[in-house]
């Protein structure tokens, strides 16, 4: 069920408009401490929606593309930032990293799939069949009880 009213339609000039103005704040007093669709909220009364929307058009990636890897630089020289919040940023706006995290996922998942054993019913039966026999032999067997010493 969708709720609330769709995103806002962005003409190639409030794309620009928008663009210019994101690149401004970022390089002249942008704060790594607000996120740009909160700020894009406050400033233009934009909605969340109707940020994921402007992020996908074409005409508004020349500024946005840019502005990101500002506000990488200026998140690693910030030494303010408390390290966790630096750290979440970066994987969102540093498309090096999000790269590099992605290879690192895809290179442990094909390690775990090599790690796994391949077992056929065949032997998946007899492995049964021995730990049921070995059940059967301990609950068989003799039971000794313990002498203690007081």
């Amino acid at each position: 069920m969708v709720r609330g009213r769709p995103p806002k339609l962005f003409s190639k000039e409030d794309c620009e408009k928008l663009g210019k103005d994101l690149l401004h704040w970022v390089q002249n007093e942008g704060s790594s401490k607000i996120a740009w669709v909160d700020w894009y909220c406050i400033k233009h009364h934009m909605f969340r929606g109707d940020w994921r929307a402007l992020v996908q058009r074409e005409e508004f990636l020349p500024y946005y593309e840019p502005a990101r890897k500002i506000m990488v630089s200026n998140l690693m020289q910030n030494k303010d930032l408390p390290q966790s919040y630096g750290n979440r940023y970066l994987a969102l706006l540093d498309d090096e990293l999000l790269d590099h995290e992605e290879s690192i996922k895809d290179r442990q998942a094909k390690r775990d799939q090599k790690d796994k054993v391949e077992v056929s019913v065949e032997e998946w039966t007899k492995l049964q069949a021995l730990l049921s026999s070995l059940k059967e032999r301990v609950s068989e067997s003799p039971k000794t009880e313990e002498k203690s010493s007081c």
